[in-house]
């Protein structure tokens, strides 16, 4: 490197820290050669801006090669027991034993971190554990799920208000990438999947990605402006697959039919790679209009997110397993493959509107604005009921 850049560059050699800081390159570089060679370069910080230093800082912390490590060999042996068929509605549904237990201990020594760590408010004193702080933010998995509810039903009422239609749409991955497959006419009953071509649950969560993409920048040229959310759940064999609650204007600029744009263009994306396998027609990518006379948007994708989270209000899955057992193993599968399991469609970001709901009734005197803020965000008054003056803002 030393040399390369020196012959390029010669009037480079004449600045100070020249010779340094092209040493400091040249040990980045080895690092990443070093990963590239071992299938590591998934775990590299993302970021194109990363400062060099803060690149060869991270190669040389033991701290961080272990978190790297334990990630690789955690995915290795997953990867591992869905290639031997211990990852199936037969065996272990959505992840392998092993990773729920490795999720189990987890789980259980970050709270014995967080129960041990208080934290004291200098000016009034008040004094907490890092785990009851927890307990009151979205790591606690009931207020997390009310939020995802909440929010979900804000975009229903924008939907309404704004005379805006709504489709549930799920999207599956192609064949080739599920490594176990029901035998044909026997719902419980696996067997390996000979066209699996090896495609693990992470590569296929970006090829989902990669193909939404594409589907959302052919959506806004045509006009189909989405706003909802997407939930992403394992199939029994740990593979992804996507659901999403949309809203959208009923007509599009075209003047085509909303609902009809939205379908051709996922089938045209989702697709795209192997149209022409058994089932991919009827199955890979579904379509279903939401009708407001039968129901809210919110119920339609409430079992998704109870199941997702802590399967509460639901009995069991779609394999028959315990919702509560079943919500475990799913966050086993989310958390070895790194899997963002929910994402916000359109919208304001969540920050703001997390903010926003700290503010509380009384606050509405302090400005018109304010009381309208609370009215978008839905907070509501100790009886249950919006602010009245933030009501009569938004009448007016």
């Amino acid at each position: 490197v030393l040399a390369q850049v020196s012959t390029f560059a010669p009037e480079e050699s004449k600045r100070p820290g020249h010779v340094a800081r092209l040493s400091m390159l040249g040990q980045v570089l080895e690092a990443w050669h070093w990963l590239d060679g071992r299938g590591l370069l998934a775990f590299w910080p993302a970021g194109k801006d990363m400062p060099i230093r803060s690149m060869l800082k991270r190669v040389c912390d033991p701290a961080w090669w272990r978190r790297v490590l334990r990630r690789a060999h955690a995915q290795a042996v997953e990867s591992t027991a869905r290639a031997i068929g211990l990852v199936s509605k037969r065996a272990g549904c959505y992840a392998s034993d092993e990773a729920c237990k490795r999720r189990a201990g987890q789980v259980a020594r970050n709270a014995r971190s967080l129960a041990s760590v208080e934290a004291v408010n200098a000016d009034t004193g008040q004094a907490y554990t890092l785990a009851d702080l927890a307990s009151r933010g979205t790591a606690n998995k009931e207020i997390r799920r009310s939020e995802l509810m909440t929010r979900i039903a804000g975009f229903e009422l924008i939907a309404r208000d704004c005379g805006h239609v709504a489709a549930m749409a799920t999207m599956t991955c192609p064949a080739r990438m599920h490594a176990v497959r029901t035998r044909p006419g026997r719902t419980f009953e696996v067997e390996e999947n000979p066209t699996w071509d090896g495609t693990r649950p992470d590569e296929a969560q970006r090829y989902l990605a990669k193909t939404w993409a594409r589907f959302r920048a052919a959506a806004d040229r045509r006009g189909l402006d989405l706003y909802g959310f997407r939930i992403a759940e394992p199939n029994h064999d740990g593979t992804p697959h996507w659901h999403a609650i949309l809203f959208f204007p009923a007509v599009v600029k075209s003047g085509a039919a909303g609902l009809d744009c939205l379908l051709s263009m996922l089938r045209r994306y989702f697709l795209a790679d192997s149209p022409d396998e058994r089932g991919a027609d009827a199955h890979r990518v579904k379509v279903e209009a939401i009708d407001w006379a039968r129901g809210s948007a919110a119920g339609y994708v409430a079992k998704y997110i109870a199941k997702n989270i802590d399967g509460a209000h639901i009995e069991r899955d779609l394999y028959g397993n315990e919702a509560p057992a079943a919500s475990q193993r799913v966050e086993a599968w989310a958390t070895t493959w790194r899997i963002r399991q929910f994402q916000q469609i359109g919208g304001a970001p969540v920050g703001i509107w997390r903010e926003l709901r700290r503010l509380n009734t009384e606050q509405a005197a302090a400005a018109p604005a304010v009381g309208l803020m609370l009215d978008a965000v839905n907070v509501v008054s100790n009886a249950g009921e919006l602010h009245s003056d933030a009501v009569k803002l938004h009448t007016a």
